[in-house]
């Protein structure tokens, strides 16, 4: 028989000495962890990292990749102290660059959560190139942000190594190479008429108004409703690479994947997209239409120009 495993529980590693794992379901409510109940279960900074690696199975256990079946799971700590979790996402009958890295899900839920920069983010396999270079995007008053990486397969092991960004990619390319003093997670409000809208579509223009866009200067917010009524939101987030930047629309179901129990399938009911195309003509239309194919066909789709 399966043996649910709660946070408090994975913590506490006498009672894992007599579960195998095997047996175990994990499960979590939440894809944030309040700084508060975080210091109940460490006692130092060093501790916290390794509770940090010791809940990476449950930020993993949010991760639906149909085509891989790898799960990767990644906790950013904000500056306030709190924790994201991340879970990487794939989406049958679309590319597999419309993929969702665990990194970026884990510092969208930061940054969608009103947090402005890093002070550590665990991951449980090595980052790929495309997330390193999403991570070099971040603020540069955040000098102390290390990455934290889980040094074996053990699913319980809080064994980690801990590297500053730059070893993980040296001599990188980033705003500053473009002439650019913004940085991704820092406060920015892009002006914007919200009047007579709908509620759906007053959150999609919101979160196009908090953008980071510094490349184009087009603004766009994504907002979903589910078939239970939920309403969650998405900002586009460029990156000096351009490849790594995350739409508004994988924002958006990023946010709804970590705000939907593990294993339980979301239904999408409206989808809408609030853009502002510059004279450069960049626009999330036509990427957004089509995943809202490929994740809910039947779902409508409304769009707004800025």
């Amino acid at each position: 028989m399966k043996q649910t495993l709660t946070i408090d529980e994975l913590l506490e590693s006498d009672f894992l000495k007599n579960v195998p794992e095997e047996s175990l379901v994990l499960t979590s409510s939440t894809s944030t962890i309040d700084y508060s109940h975080f210091q109940q279960w460490s006692r130092d900074t060093s501790d916290e990292k390794a509770i940090m690696i010791r809940l990476l199975p449950l930020a993993a256990n949010f991760a639906r990749p149909p085509i891989s079946n790898f799960k990767v799971g990644a906790i950013a700590q904000g500056l306030s102290g709190n924790l994201y979790f991340g879970a990487n996402m794939e989406f049958t009958g679309d590319t597999l660059s419309f993929s969702i890295h665990a990194e970026q899900s884990a510092i969208n839920n930061a940054w969608l959560s009103g947090e402005t920069g890093l002070k550590a983010i665990a991951i449980n396999a090595a980052p790929c190139g495309y997330c390193r270079q999403f991570l070099n995007e971040l603020p540069e008053q955040n000098p102390e942000l290390t990455i934290l990486l889980k040094k074996d397969k053990d699913l319980f092991s809080s064994e980690f190594e801990e590297k500053p960004l730059e070893h993980f990619l040296p001599e990188a390319f980033g705003p500053a190479d473009l002439d650019i003093s913004d940085r991704l997670m820092l406060p920015v409000t892009h002006e914007v008429k919200v009047e007579g809208e709908a509620d759906l579509e007053k959150l999609a223009i919101s979160a196009a108004s908090k953008s980071y866009v510094p490349y184009t200067q087009c603004i766009a917010g994504v907002a979903i409703e589910t078939r239970d009524g939920r309403k969650i939101a998405g900002r586009y987030a460029e990156n000096a690479a351009y490849n790594p930047s995350l739409s508004p629309m994988h924002s958006a179901l990023s946010q709804l994947n970590l705000n939907t129990p593990p294993d339980t399938e979301f239904e999408v009911k409206s989808v809408v997209l609030a853009e502002r195309v510059m004279a450069n003509g960049a626009s999330q239309r036509r990427l957004t239409e089509s995943m809202v194919n490929a994740v809910q066909p039947d779902a409508e789709f409304s769009y707004i120009a800025l």
